[in-house]
């Protein structure tokens, strides 16, 4: 059977794609890719057929709109997403490439208009997300509510902001589905939960040990746990990281991932002063670009562009990072308290969630960056080391995730839900 998986966005929501297509391939499925260009070598080196799709999240992120509208800046904000807009045609087009011959479709929330291509073709599709952001629940609010909890009622209620954001692009969907898929286009803050009167199969890519799974949750919603590509084994660290690591207790990691920085040499210096104000070492991840390495870093520091978390994090003490979804899990896999510093879109609801489990300190939103002191991250930084209870809560939870097997659950669930699909269309 032909399954086409389509993601967009950064390697943290491409990664999860290759471990499960990994999953399924194993399983039996034969595999189309879709994804952006940036990764078209790491899907490749995996043998999956790859389809390209002509749009590049790394410059995206990397533009000065962007930086200012994670600076604050509304009109940067606007222009941002009409860029984005101006190039979503095309990325949509490439979509249905990969999608035309497939049997199932499985795509990830910035694909949602993958829904239209199995509406036209007849075929079952199930959506994706590495945060409970898709189903709405009585339990908790939408992922953006800062509140942890409104009421059942209210809480529910929320999740209507999620309609919000597929009908900002309606215009663009409606005609492709015109001109391209010969289809009817979305109505209005259109039900993306429901096809031809049935449910659309959620599949969560985090574990129920994180956010257990609402009890108002339909049978056609799973939280499988993460799934995850090792990278350790095929990568050789620097000759100086090995001796930096020798040579002094373990330090503390500091990276940021893909998220770009409105100003890195600030924010670099506010990471290093904190690590000297709490007098521990430091391995410093720049990633993207959100911190910069000085021309002469202190000795208690090691600086490097990027590296596998898998290598790193069973090394370090503790981690501070942006509460990306696979991020949050990588750090808690290894049992290591966690200071979530996050910037954008769903690093808030994982941020608020790190300090609810016990296993790091309240976060610390980057934004405003005048807010983001050192002073602040040297005293959270502070109560990782020197917290025992935390580390001891952080180490249990590490050792239950470490038991989950979040593919298998995953493929599992798909097998289900195509079988469903299959038995209801025919």
């Amino acid at each position: 059977m032909k399954i086409a998986l389509i993601t967009m966005g950064t390697w943290g929501d491409v990664m999860p794609f290759l471990a499960l297509a990994r999953g399924l391939e194993k399983a039996g499925y034969d595999i189309t890719f879709a994804t952006v260009m940036d990764f078209e070598d790491r899907v490749r080196e995996l043998g999956f057929a790859y389809v390209p799709i002509h749009f590049s999240f790394h410059e995206y992120v990397h533009s000065d709109e962007c930086k200012a509208s994670l600076a604050g800046s509304i009109t940067a904000t606007r222009r941002h997403q009409k860029n984005f807009f101006r190039k979503r045609r095309q990325m949509l087009e490439d979509a249905w490439k990969a999608a035309r011959g497939a049997e199932a479709i499985i795509f990830n929330p910035v694909a949602f208009p993958a829904y239209h291509m199995a509406e036209k073709l007849k075929i079952p599709c199930i959506m994706t997300s590495s945060t409970p952001c898709l189903s709405p629940t009585r339990a908790f609010p939408y992922m953006f509510v800062t509140s942890n909890h409104l009421g059942g009622f209210l809480n529910r209620l929320t999740y209507e902001f999620h309609r919000l954001g597929t009908n900002s692009e309606r215009k663009i969907v409606s005609q492709w589905c015109r001109e391209t898929l010969d289809t009817n286009p979305p109505r209005p803050f259109m039900n993306y939960l429901r096809m031809n009167g049935r449910r659309v199969p959620i599949l969560y890519l985090y574990s129920p040990k994180m956010v257990p799974s609402p009890s108002d949750w339909p049978k056609t919603t799973l939280a499988s746990h993460y799934w995850y590509l090792d990278q350790e084994s095929r990568w050789q660290p620097p000759a100086g990281l090995e001796a930096f690591l020798f040579r002094g207790p373990a330090p503390v990691y500091v990276g940021f991932g893909s998220m770009v920085g409105t100003d890195p040499e600030a924010m670099t210096r506010i990471v290093v002063s904190a690590l000297e104000t709490s007098g521990e070492r430091g391995v410093i991840c720049t990633g993207s670009g959100a911190m910069a390495k000085p021309n002469k870093p202190p000795e208690t520091l090691y600086f490097i562009d990027s590296i596998p978390h898998d290598w790193i994090f069973p090394r370090v003490k503790a981690v501070v990072h942006h509460a990306g979804a696979g991020t949050v899990w990588s750090g808690l896999r290894y049992g290591k308290p966690t200071l979530a510093c996050p910037i954008a879109v769903d690093q808030w609801f994982w941020a608020r969630r790190i300090h609810q489990l016990g296993v790091g300190p309240p976060h610390l939103s980057q934004r405003p960056l005048k807010k983001f002191t050192a002073d602040k991250l040297a005293q959270g930084i502070q109560t990782m080391v020197d917290d025992k209870a935390m580390q001891q809560r952080a180490e249990a939870l590490g050792k239950e995730l470490e038991k989950e097997d979040g593919e298998g659950k995953a493929v599992e669930f798909i097998n289900r839900q195509i079988e469903t699909w299959q038995n209801y269309l025919t």
